[in-house]
């Protein structure tokens, strides 16, 4: 298992994704030291996650996770333990969605169908 560092989204950031421009587009300075390395990973709820994407639109954050790691989780506050559906997710490029094993449905099969049949088994897809 891998620690990576979390990172909220800066105001910056969440500008950028809700304008849909590419970082570096409203001026021509390049910074020495980037924001974000790859190792970064922007974590947040799935609801806010599915707010952010009904704002900034599906487009803006296909970009933004083909640069950046993000994953989502559910609410703390959550009483059942049943899962999202983590297919509007994936449909924004959110590279890992928490889901609980611990209750089988609909969600886990999607999850097992895609990540069994995909890229030999191994667990993951290929961007």
């Amino acid at each position: 298992c891998i620690a990576l560092p979390t990172l909220k989204l800066t105001k910056p950031e969440k500008a950028e994704l809700q304008s849909g421009g590419a970082p570096g587009e409203e001026d021509d300075t390049v910074s020495l030291e980037p924001s974000r390395y790859a190792c970064h990973v922007s974590s947040m709820t799935a609801n806010k996650m599915l707010k952010l994407r009904h704002s900034a639109g599906e487009d803006s954050l296909r970009r933004w996770n083909a640069r950046n790691l993000s994953r989502t989780y559910p609410e703390g506050t959550r009483i059942g333990s049943g899962n999202m559906d983590p297919l509007p997710l994936w449909l924004c490029g959110v590279q890992m969605v928490a889901l609980n094993y611990q209750t089988p449905g609909p969600a886990l099969l999607l999850n097992e169908g895609l990540f069994r049949s995909y890229n030999g088994g191994c667990g993951y897809v290929l961007k």
